[in-house]
């Protein structure tokens, strides 16, 4: 059985990463889904194809945005930074 490390796992002498594909018995892996600790490549499939669906939809061009209308400018009281004392 196929699955992939949802959490770091020590398995066969060595600690697999998450996200790192690996393969185990059918009882093994049953218990391991059960527990959260790892997942069947088939379950992150589905999910990758309906998020690049939703991504191609999304990605349709937008309306250009109108341009702002121009503001006069306002005197900043700050503009001039630290005011000193005249000596």
């Amino acid at each position: 059985m196929k699955l992939i490390a949802l959490k770091q796992i020590y398995f066969g002498y060595s600690v697999l990463n998450q996200g790192q594909e690996f393969e185990t018995t059918e009882p093994h892996g049953r218990e391991l889904l059960k527990k959260g600790y790892a997942k069947t490549p088939e379950a992150l499939q589905p999910a990758e194809q309906t998020e690049q669906t939703e991504q191609t939809e999304q990605t349709e061009p937008p309306e250009p945005p109108e341009p702002p209308e121009p503001t006069e400018p306002t005197p900043d009281s700050n503009a001039g930074g630290k005011k000193s004392k005249a000596k």
